[in-house]
């Protein structure tokens, strides 16, 4: 049987010889597939630069020392809860970067680094003497809000509010699930169903570990005299040879993304308090060669947070949810005259300011040009509406009774003085702060809107005579 097999290799090759096992046995030939096997959300101290500022560092963040998901021991020291995990793990605590982001920042702050650890499976199976590099072509990380009791693995009970898919480099190593061969030319018939060992670059390794060993363990050795190899006995070795085209079997290959707490509530970015879970996802839909594959297809997803790991918690304070609504006037034409009407939502009970900034331009600028004044921004203010007064935050909707509530404030189209203002176009800029027990103001993005004044619309007009 086994001069039959050589003659075989020798006439057809190995493509043909493995096409014939594909046929013979329906089970794949080489365990190729990946999983997510760990997830967590991370923070790296004095953060500083765009990227960093705004947790932008990819997989470099992903240490012991900067892992946020369970921790103890967190600024600041006269907190005096800091060594309660739920008071100082997973938190989004800052609407923009703290104290600004033009210095180092520190945990915690306005975003976290999500990120999960895939890992490839290249393992021979059966007859196979060979594997072939798949790319992990989506991985993705769907951000869910807890809520009324639903579990949060199941897509079905609470779709994602915020999906962020990380577009891999389907041709680096970085995104490519490496391939093996087993030891000896296509004329050997030597296979690998069960490796020990893996020869990477000239050096031996226990597979899938990166512990070193005796470079004895990947090699045939020599030949009796029956044509087997000291190692590998009945033609099966114990070690494969790495392809160094992409990543080793059972390492990591990390991927993470930024996220700062928003998703699109009521059609726009925003942010709402509470807690928040995701799930990490990594697939592949492959074409294989074939021979000892026809397809790689796989889909793996694990759920964050898992044992030892809080709720990703954000606790800030955002203005979102802004609308500004004229006053329509008219019976028989209507027309839209002020008051203008300011709804707006806040994640958070929070002192608000709402001001009017003139963002009139004049009449002779032209397109192309900056400005007639080298000074195009809405730099006159011309109302304060509300200057840092308390409002309602919106409250936490835990179930489906919870209401939210909406901030009203209105403008009458006066400046300061009780002026009515002329015809023009005008901005509401709003923005809230609030203080806590972590350091410093949490001010909010300011939320602006558009507006145009004109005070002296006629409608209901009617011909007698």
């Amino acid at each position: 049987m086994k001069n039959m097999k050589h003659f075989i290799l020798a006439l057809l090759g190995k493509a043909a010889v493995c096409a014939a096992l594909a046929t013979v046995s329906a089970a794949p030939l080489f365990a190729q597939t990946a999983e997510v096997r760990s997830a967590g959300v991370y923070y790296k101290n004095n953060a500083l630069g765009t990227d960093q500022v705004y947790c932008n560092w990819g997989n470099s963040v992903v240490s012991g020392n900067n892992d946020v998901s369970f921790t103890t021991k967190v600024s600041p020291s006269s907190n005096a809860n800091k060594n309660d995990p739920w008071v100082s793990s997973a938190l989004i605590e800052y609407d923009q970067p703290y104290p600004s982001p033009n210095v180092n920042n520190n945990y915690p702050n306005h975003c976290l680094a999500l990120c999960m650890d895939v890992y490839c499976t290249n393992k021979p199976m059966a007859q196979s003497t060979y594997s072939i590099a798949f790319p992990l072509q989506q991985v993705k990380f769907d951000i869910v809000k807890y809520y009324n009791g639903k579990n949060v693995e199941n897509p079905e009970e609470t779709p994602a509010v915020r999906t962020i898919d990380l577009y891999p480099d389907t041709e680096s190593d970085s995104a490519i699930c490496g391939s093996y061969h087993c030891p000896g030319g296509p004329t050997e018939g030597l296979t690998c169903p069960s490796p020990k060992y893996e020869l990477v670059n000239g050096t031996c390794y226990n597979f899938g570990t990166t512990q070193s060993v005796s470079i004895s363990n990947c090699q045939l050795g020599s030949k009796d005299n029956n044509g087997n190899y000291a190692n590998c006995p009945n033609d099966t070795c114990p070690y494969v040879i790495f392809n160094n085209d992409g990543t080793r079997s059972n390492q990591p290959i990390t991927f993470c993304a930024a996220w700062d707490g928003s998703y699109e509530i009521a059609g726009e970015f925003g942010k709402s308090n509470g807690d928040f879970a995701f799930r990490s996802t990594v697939s592949t839909d492959f074409p294989g060669d074939n021979i000892i594959t026809d397809k790689i297809e796989f889909s793996s997803t694990i759920a964050y947070p898992g044992m030892n790991q809080i709720p990703m918690q954000v606790d800030v304070t955002n203005v979102h949810t802004v609308r500004s609504t004229p006053t329509v006037v008219g019976n028989i034409t209507a027309v839209s005259a002020q008051p203008y009407t300011f709804a707006y939502r806040l994640s958070k009970d929070a002192d608000v300011r709402v001001a009017i900034f003139d963002a009139s331009n004049g009449d002779d600028i032209a397109y192309g040009q900056t400005s007639n004044n080298n000074n195009l921004a809405p730099t006159q203010l011309v109302r304060t509406l509300v200057d840092w007064q308390p409002r309602i935050g919106e409250g936490m909707k835990g179930v489906d009774k919870d209401t939210q509530i909406t901030e009203f404030d209105s403008w009458d189209g006066r400046d300061d003085n009780g002026l009515l203002l002329p015809a023009g176009n005008y901005i509401v800029a709003i923005q809230a702060k609030a203080q806590d027990e972590w350091p410093g103001v949490d001010f909010s993005r300011a939320v602006t809107r558009q507006m145009s004044l004109d005070p002296l619309k006629l409608t209901d007009i009617v011909a007698t005579g």
